[in-house]
């Protein structure tokens, strides 16, 4: 009986440590998010390739939950396009210095903190809403931002950032090679 005990005891346990150590995790992700850091090809080309991927078996998920889920492929679809726009127009706030050392960026901060303010938000509206229909009683929105959909458009955003950042970085990379074989 006691084992028994003991498996819900650890679930709700390992629950409580994730959701303590939150805090800790996004202050590290801040923090590494705006530190020089060199790039490589084979780095940008698996994080683009990935990051392709990602765009697409969403776009794919989009399209089956749309089934159930009222207009979940216009919101995973303007998600992504905001997304890559946003990915691309960081390439004015980072820094990019080409040295023959190597090509060297530094993101900006703002990008990174604004980019964990949607997180944060994404999540707590979940959080929310699930508390909402369990607790209370109530139904998921339908439409707009806090339904399925609009929640999906959410992390499509993300996604699309992570397609735009490696567009751009793929570029000045390209370029970087170009002017250092000239010379």
């Amino acid at each position: 009986m006691p084992l028994l005990l003991a498996l819900p005891l650890a679930v709700v346990l390992m629950l409580l440590v994730s959701l303590a150590l939150w805090p800790l995790a996004f202050y590290l992700r801040l923090r590494a998010s705006a530190m020089r850091r060199q790039l490589r090809g084979w780095a940008l080309a698996l994080q683009l390739g990935s990051a392709l991927a990602s765009a697409l078996l969403l776009l794919l998920m989009a399209a089956v939950a749309g089934q159930w889920w009222q207009g979940a492929l216009a919101w995973a679809g303007g998600g992504l396009a905001g997304g890559v726009l946003l990915g691309l127009g960081a390439r004015l706030l980072a820094r990019v210095q080409s040295l023959p050392a190597g090509l060297f960026v530094t993101p900006s901060r703002a990008v990174a903190w604004s980019l964990l303010a949607l997180v944060l938000v994404r999540v707590i509206a979940g959080l929310w809403q699930s508390g909402q229909v369990w607790l209370a009683g109530g139904s998921w929105p339908a439409t707009g931002w806090l339904s399925h959909a609009g929640l999906l458009g959410m992390a499509a955003l993300l996604v699309g950032h992570a397609v735009g950042t490696g567009l751009w970085q793929r570029h000045e990379w390209r370029r970087h090679l170009r002017v250092h074989r000239l010379q």
